[in-house]
């Protein structure tokens, strides 16, 4: 039985219906219903025609009633539903207009929306060239200070990405992880960046040398206890010279009480015979002083130290 429109109503059950439901199949724009029987007891095709069309009929009248109510209804709906959502976009925008943050809007496909700082990546200061017929240029006092402080930025950066995922770092000893470090560094320095470099007395964890002069020194350690930062400290000496002025240490901490574990470093580095003073440090997690060599109290060094908190799950 051909039929025109949406061979979906034939589907979906309409919220009227009877017990007796017509049972065919769809075959293109068709309704084919397959009559069987025995040969000795014939049946009245007619009859099982007729009532297979009045059986769809039936199904088709009930389906015609919800059809014509839920079309009757959708306007409303429709309008309904688009009040609503322009109530949500203008409460949006509303909240959106109270944070400081600058929103890109449709239409200015061009502008960058706003991107947090941590995102960015900061160039190094730019370090003097040095041609062939020239002798290799000093580094001014100023510039020494802008890179220094630019190295400590980009390791405190990698130190926060190792305490955010500490799972992905709890395999790796001190190695690897200053060697992680050291990659992120030589995104920045192009390779000046190296990883237990010899120099004074011994080979130092992280060492940026710039024509043959020392940017800076930095010593990597898991935090043992008070006695082991200390010695730490003065290892870190007797991988320097004199005219090395810009240091750090970067302790890796597995225990959880890191607010103990400061107060106790804070004590000890101010007990250790080259501290002179403090220095405003960059965040809570950090300590900045200034040091005198070793037997030089009037040569004075910059040295920050990083407490990364990457501590082990209990097991």
């Amino acid at each position: 039985m051909p039929f025109e429109g949406e061979a979906d109503v034939f589907k979906l059950r309409p919220s009227s219906f009877n017990f007796n439901r017509p049972r065919g199949r769809i075959k293109g724009d068709e309704l084919v219903l397959t009559i069987e029987y025995p040969h000795d007891h014939p049946l009245d095709i007619d009859a099982t025609v007729d009532g297979f069309i009045a059986s769809v009929s039936q199904w088709l009248t009930y389906a015609r009633a919800d059809i014509d109510s839920f079309n009757g209804n959708l306007e409303q709906q429709a309008r309904q539903a688009i009040e609503r959502r322009r109530q949500r976009l203008e409460q949006r925008d509303a909240h959106l207009a109270r944070s400081k943050i600058p929103v890109r809007h449709p239409g200015e496909s061009g502008k960058k929306t706003y991107i947090p700082d941590v995102l960015v990546r900061r160039p190094a200061p730019s370090l003097p060239e040095t041609r062939a017929d020239d002798k290799p240029p000093q580094l001014e006092p100023v510039l020494s200070e802008r890179v220094f402080e630019h190295i400590l930025g980009v390791i405190r950066m990698q130190a926060q990405q190792m305490e955010q995922g500490p799972r992905t770092y709890a395999g790796m000893g001190e190695e690897d992880r200053r060697q992680t470090l050291v990659a992120t560094l030589n995104t920045h320095y192009a390779g000046r960046a190296h990883a237990e470099a010899f120099n004074n007395e011994g080979k130092t964890d992280i060492l940026i040398r710039y024509e043959g002069r020392n940017l800076f020194i930095c010593e990597c350690k898991f935090w043992s206890g008070v006695e082991g930062f200390s010695k730490t400290i003065d290892q870190l000496f007797r991988y320097t010279g004199w005219r090395d002025t810009k240091l750090a240490i970067v302790m890796f901490v597995r225990e959880k009480g890191l607010t103990s574990i400061l107060k106790k470093a804070t004590q000890a580095l101010a007990d250790h015979q080259t501290f002179v003073a403090w220095k405003e440090a960059a965040n809570e997690t950090e300590l900045r002083a200034t040091v005198h060599w070793p037997g030089d109290e009037e040569r004075f060094a910059d040295l920050n130290v990083f407490f990364v908190h990457t501590p082990q799950a209990q097991t």
